[in-house]
């Protein structure tokens, strides 16, 4: 009796792209941008990083570098210096936080956190 030979069936392997920063960079877009939908008018995100050694990165805006580097323009918590830092997507840590300004103006347009995509700048 002869057998006919069957395949094995092998998943196709996940697009590379899934795991780039872009992805990282989209998702966080998506959940600050949620956030921000659910705000009163006189609230704010704040967003922080938390690095390493313990600083803060109070972040203004984010960006990314395929394929590994999530970009973060803001400032230093301690010193109030403008900081420019490329992170490892794997190993953000994000803090979000409510705030209520007290010196919040309803006729100004409302401070958002900025999403400035890819770094081409800096591409090969």
């Amino acid at each position: 009796m002869s057998r006919k030979f069957i395949p094995p069936i092998i998943p196709k392997l996940a697009e590379p792209e899934r795991f780039y920063a872009s992805a990282v960079y989209h998702r966080i877009q998506k959940l600050i941008n949620e956030r921000q939908a659910t705000l009163a008018d006189n609230e704010l995100i704040a967003i922080t990083i938390l690095l390493l050694d313990g600083g803060r990165i109070n972040v203004e805006n984010f960006g990314y570098q395929n394929p590994n580097f999530i970009t973060v323009q803001g400032t230093l918590e301690e010193t109030d210096s403008p900081i420019e830092a490329w992170l490892s997507h794997t190993n953000i840590q994000l803090l979000i936080s409510v705030i209520c300004p007290e010196n919040f103006e309803p006729t100004k347009p409302r401070k958002t956190i900025g999403f400035r995509g890819e770094n081409l700048a800096t591409q090969d």
